[in-house]
């Protein structure tokens, strides 16, 4: 049987095999049904793709390719997809049933967004569920376009890669995911995206972002390879962003987001580059407190940081929170 599709739903897929059925299900078991499911298979080892095989329906589409990223998949799914409108799911997350009819009422009420978001949770390995925390978003919002994409990203990011959708004519005008990031191509996107088209949003929760146990917290990639991470795509470009765009709010979330990278540096113990982050990058009108924080953090020796790390949910102390 045919479709009409209308929307496109991408799972980039890479050794995702305890996740990615439960990622497919929560598409096919979407209240809205008039869209094609792309899987684009990243090179994978394990079993994800023969998962997938499994699942019998017309709409799933899936594809391989030497690994060569999240970017270069999403690249690829946008490339094949058919829908006007594209939405991303990562393959260890899952949708609530009206997740894809949330998205639709968006576009239909706010068709000149250039994405389509809702809320999301945290689900945590130990069986703890957060909703995310967004800066500044009262109570009372329920739905509509988003004042400021950067004031309400200063706690948790308003869009999740699990939590969007894009019209495919919006990627001809910000290009494509960037394939030269390994960490942070999500947040690149909608941040490309948020400085040229109002965002739309809708704060029902809608999308489970699944948070997996990484015991290995002093070997963070994205400290390894900062060089391939988002804050360092900002810091080459800082200087013209800031030219076009005086907001207090952008300059606050651009420090959060050298803060965040300069924490991560004093988790594995360069205090060196931490520092020399936070020199660079600090605008004291807008984050002093957090700068000193972490400004602090640094002068510590990288063994007493990994002490207070580990004691940290036995140790009732404001500094130690963001650790």
């Amino acid at each position: 049987m045919s479709f009409i599709k209308e929307l496109t739903v991408i799972i980039p897929l890479y050794n995702k095999d305890k996740y990615i059925a439960r990622a497919v299900n929560s598409v096919l078991n979407q209240s809205y049904t008039n869209f094609e499911l792309i899987v684009i298979d990243d090179g994978s080892t394990d079993n994800g793709a023969n998962e997938v095989q499994k699942f019998k329906d017309d709409r799933i589409k899936l594809i391989h390719q030497n690994n060569q990223g999240a970017s270069a998949a999403r690249n690829r799914g946008i490339d094949e997809a058919k829908g006007e409108l594209v939405a991303f799911l990562d393959a260890d997350d899952a949708w609530k049933r009206n997740f894809l009819e949330t998205i639709i009422k968006l576009r239909n009420k706010y068709p000149y967004a250039g994405a389509f978001a809702t809320a999301y949770e945290y689900k945590y390995w130990n069986g703890k569920v957060k909703k995310a925390m967004y800066n500044s978003l009262s109570v009372e919002f329920n739905e509509g376009i988003i004042d400021n994409y950067f004031k309400k990203c200063l706690k948790d990011p308003l869009i999740c890669s699990s939590s969007v959708a894009i019209p495919k004519n919006i990627f001809l005008k910000v290009g494509n995911f960037d394939e030269n990031l390994s960490r942070g191509e999500d947040l690149d996107m909608w941040f490309r995206i948020a400085l040229t088209f109002p965002i739309a949003f809708n704060n029902d929760i809608s999308v489970s972002y699944y948070k997996i146990e990484n015991k290995n917290i002093y070997e963070d990639p994205s400290v390894k390879n900062y060089k391939k991470a988002f804050p360092y795509k900002l810091e080459k470009i800082i200087d013209e962003f800031n030219k076009i765009n005086t907001d207090k709010y952008f300059k606050k979330y651009i420090d959060k987001q050298f803060i965040k990278i300069s924490k991560k540096f004093i988790l594995n113990g360069n205090n060196k580059k931490a520092k020399e982050l936070l020199n660079k990058f600090f605008y004291n009108k807008y984050s002093n407190k957090n700068w000193i924080k972490f400004y602090l953090l640094s002068m510590l020796p990288y063994n007493f940081i990994k002490i207070i790390k580990n004691l940290k949910d036995k140790i009732n102390l404001r500094i130690l929170s963001d650790l």
